[in-house]
């Protein structure tokens, strides 16, 4: 079956230009070991056209360090997981700092719920930064 889900146009192209990401540069990001998927996709998505393959909007999700019931409209939070292990993975996949990361979020995950709930958040935001200041430089 080649299905395709709906999502909120808005909330891709937000998370897309937060991440400091071209359509282009999202495009070649998803399904990368692949060649990417085309530039044309996803402006179709964002103007509200179609939709992604399901295995395309996991990876979309992935790239934008959001969830795909964030990009479907289900949810309002875009914090992709609350699971501590599955924030490493999606956040940073530097193998070079993956490490550091692990025991930084091993600590957190220590934490009681609300304040590493807060820490979390913090790093989400922080990440993106770097993540659109890398990309403008």
């Amino acid at each position: 079956m080649n299905e395709r889900n709906q999502i909120q146009p808005s909330r891709l192209r937000e998370l897309r230009e937060e991440m400091g990401l071209t359509q282009a540069a999202l495009s070649r990001k998803v399904h990368a070991g692949q060649g990417g998927i085309n530039q044309s996709a996803i402006a179709q998505v964002e103007r509200g056209m179609t939709g992604f393959k399901a295995e395309t909007l996991g990876e979309v999700a992935d790239v934008l360090c959001t969830s795909t019931d964030y990009l479907l409209g289900r949810t309002d939070d875009p914090t992709p997981y609350s699971d501590v292990e599955e924030q490493v993975i999606l956040v940073e996949r530097d193998p070079e700092r993956r490490d550091r990361l692990q025991r930084l979020f091993a600590a957190i995950g220590r934490l009681p719920d609300g304040q590493r709930r807060e820490y979390l958040d913090m790093l989400i935001v922080l990440y993106r930064g770097v993540v659109t200041h890398e990309n403008s430089v």
